[in-house]
């Protein structure tokens, strides 16, 4: 598929589907401008099981008004053993990739609420993992000497945190919450624990993005700042929470020349991932399901979609057709084989399409705004890449 879009008077840019994309000041495709080295997105099947989502417990001390989470929070004491724990890694280990790293995410609910999460911690780090655990860092484990011991090494934590200030922070989150916050990272950072922020970007502290960049920076020590935009699911249309911000918005915020400086912090955002396949033509392709272990033993694809069309069963009773599914909603689809942008775009959130179409065959809502993404980053030509180098060189 060939794609010719004028992005200023004059100027015009021509994306070819398997090949890549240039800037002229002629309306005509010219096939002699691109190199014939098709683009490489590398994902494969032996890989799936090396970075797989743990659900720790599904019980949580916070009361984000945007939770995604929300149906599946508190159920009691449905929550999963450490021997449940235990034959996943043992089942994962059997189908793992023995050349690649494995990573495993922890999270809820709230994991560390668990009291043996340093047990589970110790476990998984011993089965030769990587974890990263989401939390919203306002427990007092975070300053505990056994946990900072434990986490010194192959251990990432990531932390909730919305704002500079705690009005920000708070308009969503739990009140109360933000001092605890920035004890907490204080702590960590102090002890060298491998510490980022992430940022749910609305209406209220968008305006505020490089005030938060500087506080996460300059006031808390953190090198490694991650966002989303606010998805709108359940939860939100609930509470009435509602936001005008927009990934396109993001992404034409983010290259901003004021921004330059903090680049080297924002490895592991949309913008540097979409920026990254915009102009590197071959890349890892950036993963949207992984096997899923949720509170009540049961395996997913995903932990926005806690669905019965996208369960694969339980430990013992896998469905081997997994990867026929992941092809069908990720690597082959339909929708995205007929879009100009299908090699640059990282997808859209599967919880706001399953609203929409329970196949997940269909675009994701966010489509038309990713395509937006790709034609700005193009559009930046040479710039791009000095934001690229900012990213990944500083």
């Amino acid at each position: 598929m060939i794609k010719t879009i004028e992005v200023k008077k004059g100027m015009y840019l021509h994306i070819h589907s398997k090949y890549g994309w240039y800037i002229d000041s002629e309306k005509k495709y010219k096939s002699s401008m691109l190199s014939n080295i098709p683009i490489e997105r590398k994902s494969n099947k032996s890989s799936f099981f090396n970075h797989p989502n743990i659900y720790v417990m599904s019980g949580c001390n916070g009361k984000c008004k945007y939770c995604y989470q929300e149906e599946h929070l508190n159920q009691g004491f449905n929550n999963l053993s450490i021997t449940e724990i235990k034959k996943f890694l043992d089942f994962l280990e059997e189908r793992q990739d023995k050349t690649q790293p494995k990573i495993m995410e922890l999270f809820g609910g709230e994991p560390l609420l668990r009291k043996d999460i340093l047990d589970i911690i110790a476990l998984i780090k011993q089965r030769g993992y990587h974890i990263n655990i989401a939390t919203n860092g306002t427990l007092p484990i975070l300053r505990q000497k056994e946990f900072i011991d434990l986490c010194k090494e192959r251990v990432h934590i990531r932390i909730s945190l919305d704002g500079h200030t705690s009005e920000l922070h708070e308009l969503y989150r739990t009140k109360g919450s933000f001092g605890k916050i920035v004890e907490n990272i204080h702590g960590l950072v102090s002890n060298h624990i491998d510490t980022s922020v992430k940022s749910i970007i609305v209406d209220n502290n968008f305006p505020y993005l490089y005030d938060i960049l500087c506080f996460v920076r300059d006031c808390l020590g953190i090198k490694k700042w991650n966002y989303n935009v606010l998805y709108q699911l359940r939860t939100c249309q609930k509470n009435n929470v509602v936001s005008s911000v927009t990934h396109d918005m993001m992404i034409k915020e983010m290259c901003k020349k004021k921004y330059f400086e903090f680049m080297p912090m924002l490895m592991q955002t949309p913008f540097a991932q979409m920026i990254t396949s915009v102009f590197i033509k071959q890349t890892k392709k950036y993963r949207r399901t992984y096997p899923f272990l949720n509170y009540d033993g049961k395996i997913y694809i995903n932990d926005q979609l806690i669905v019965p069309e996208f369960e694969l069963g339980t430990i013992d009773t896998f469905r081997e057709d997994y990867w026929e599914i992941i092809k069908k909603i990720e690597l082959q689809r339909k929708s995205c084989e007929m879009c100009y942008a299908e090699d640059y775009c990282y997808l859209g959130n599967y919880g706001e399409l399953y609203m929409t179409d329970r196949t997940l065959i269909s675009e994701f809502p966010t489509c038309d705004i990713m395509r937006k993404c790709v034609v700005y980053l193009m559009s930046q030509g040479e710039y791009g890449v000095e934001m690229l180098k900012n990213i990944y060189v500083g």
